[in-house]
């Protein structure tokens, strides 16, 4: 017997939309902190260096050869992927988050071929957005009975 997957539209709900959003926030800081501390072990000189490089990779001050800015946009796309993964995952729509992941890599894939510590870097931060969303995010999201609609 075939499963139907849940349709995305109507059939489900946020338990707890204050600590949904709180906890899509919390993630992404602690996301970008993971993805700013290994920027900065692969961009310091020295040891001694380590915090001050960590600190411009976090808050996207310019150095001298601007490799730091990114103006935030991960974190607020993040937001939004941390915002759509969860309830994606509930409804078993997992297709568009392969979709999505695929179009992300493609978009960038002759960068990466020569910097793979960059490509590294968004594999992880990838993964984690992944894990928060499947192990803790999803604990937020209810199916509804489209029949009790």
């Amino acid at each position: 017997m075939k499963e139907e997957a849940i349709s995305l539209i109507g059939t489900w709900q946020i338990k707890d939309t204050a600590a949904y959003l709180f906890s899509i926030v919390i993630a992404c800081l602690i996301i970008r902190i993971i993805i700013a501390a290994l920027k900065a072990m692969t961009s310091c000189r020295a040891f001694s260096d380590y915090f001050n490089e960590f600190w411009k990779c976090f808050s996207s001050i310019a150095s001298q050869d601007e490799s730091h800015i990114d103006y935030w946009h991960p974190f607020f796309l993040g937001i939004v992927e941390l915002s759509a993964y969860p309830v994606l995952m509930a409804t078993n729509h997992w297709s568009f988050i392969g979709a999505w992941l695929a179009f992300k890599t493609i978009a960038q894939w002759k960068t990466w071929v020569e910097k793979r510590t960059t490509f590294n870097r968004f594999l992880i931060g990838n993964a984690l957005a992944l894990f928060v969303s499947l192990l803790w995010l999803t604990h937020f999201v209810t199916i509804v009975d489209p029949a009790s609609v």
